[in-house]
């Protein structure tokens, strides 16, 4: 349709597509854009596979999720970024998938990549809803300079994996308070 309305189909184009796709909460559509995009011989890119994986994240889709982040993406030739491993986690996390999101967390460490604060978030919350308190210090720790020089830091760092988990209970339809 693109190209029937003047609209050159390429990598920019379908990145916007599957960006649409991700805002508008239709992974389907956003997988078959991927789909489409490969089909046309054209070379998706970091931003490409990005959306796709929120797309996917954002319908409650963790298979999908890891499946673009850990073999598609990789497939291409493309390393997984932050935004990437942190978008995986909170889709682990959404379905439920402990052990996956801490692995996750430990490739991201593994490629040299420094997990932001959604993904210690998230990590945060799931230690503290399953009681891996071991693991909340191990992941404190791991945070550097947040990890206890500065106790206002370790506070924002808790108030930001409480207003993750608040997102999470959201995309699920959950109620923030409970009744």
């Amino acid at each position: 349709e693109m190209e029937e309305s003047g609209i050159a189909a390429n990598v920019i184009t379908f990145n916007a597509a599957i960006s649409a796709c991700e805002k508008g909460g239709a992974w389907p559509v956003a997988l078959d854009l991927l789909d489409t995009l490969r089909k046309r011989k054209l070379t998706p890119d970091g931003i490409t596979y990005n959306a796709a994986i929120s797309a996917c994240q954002k319908g409650d889709e963790w298979k999908a999720t890891l499946q673009i982040l850990l073999h598609d993406l990789q497939q291409d030739g493309l390393r997984p970024d932050v935004i990437g491993y942190s978008v995986g986690i909170l889709a682990c996390f959404q379905g439920g998938q402990y052990d996956l999101m801490f692995d996750l967390f430990d490739r991201m460490w593994k490629m040299n990549l420094e997990p932001d604060y959604q993904a210690y978030g998230v990590l945060l919350h799931a230690c503290d809803v399953m009681e891996l308190h071991d693991k909340e210090q191990m992941l404190l720790k791991s945070v550097g300079c947040i990890a206890g020089k500065d106790p206002h830091d370790r506070e924002i760092l808790q108030e930001a994996a409480l207003v993750v988990a608040s997102m999470a209970r959201v995309i699920r339809g959950e109620a923030l308070h409970p009744t």
